[in-house]
């Protein structure tokens, strides 16, 4: 079981390499947009399209850091004034709610790829 863990540590540190990767691409192209349009009125067209790709994949992969650090959302206040069966017991409804959620967000994020798909971006008209 250790591979497993070192794997696991091993792919956490990937994804929060290739989200930090994305935060800066986001933020290199809005400087260099800002500047060219600043100082020599010139706007880049494909600066919008592809900042919102990044911004995508930005968030998908701070989600599941969020989720592998379990950092997300919830009620410590109330969890912290639990007994240790009932923090046990409000664990796994908190993991119930949570893969809940994502089950959701799957189910739907899938038929929002199929109707989008065929639809191309503003400025580069990439589909």
């Amino acid at each position: 079981m250790k591979w497993l863990s070192a794997l696991d540590n091993s792919l956490n540190r990937l994804v929060v390499i290739l989200t930090q990767l994305l935060l800066i691409g986001m933020f290199l192209i809005t400087i260099i947009n800002v500047c060219m349009r600043y100082f020599l009125d010139v706007n880049l067209l494909w600066a919008y399209d592809m900042l919102r790709v990044l911004f995508v994949g930005f968030v998908f992969f701070a989600a599941s850091i969020v989720s592998f650090r379990r950092e997300h959302a919830s009620f410590v206040f109330l969890k912290n004034k639990l007994s240790v069966k009932g923090r046990y017991i409000f664990d796994i409804l908190e993991n119930i709610f949570v893969a809940f959620f994502y089950g959701v967000t799957a189910y739907f994020g899938y038929h929002l790829c199929l109707n989008v798909a065929s639809q191309k971006m503003p400025a580069s008209g990439i589909s």
